[in-house]
């Protein structure tokens, strides 16, 4: 393990998180959205570092919107 200069030893500090898309499936959209705010709250009441959605703009993949939008 590597040393810190200090006289011990150096720790490693990792931040997770969240990976996630849309699908289009059958749930309304605003209903998707709003579960999806009620996740991204929760992780960052836990602690998690960060929520990522993929985008898959005019594909049928996903349902993400246009981030200029």
């Amino acid at each position: 393990m590597a040393n810190n200069g200090a006289g011990g030893a150096a720790t490693a500090s990792f931040s997770f998180g969240l990976f996630d898309w849309l699908d289009r499936n059958d749930p309304v959209l605003g209903d998707t959205y709003e579960q999806r705010l009620r996740v991204m709250d929760a992780a960052d009441q836990a602690g998690f570092y960060c929520y990522h959605l993929a985008e898959h703009h005019g594909t049928p993949l996903g349902m993400a919107p246009s981030p200029s939008l």
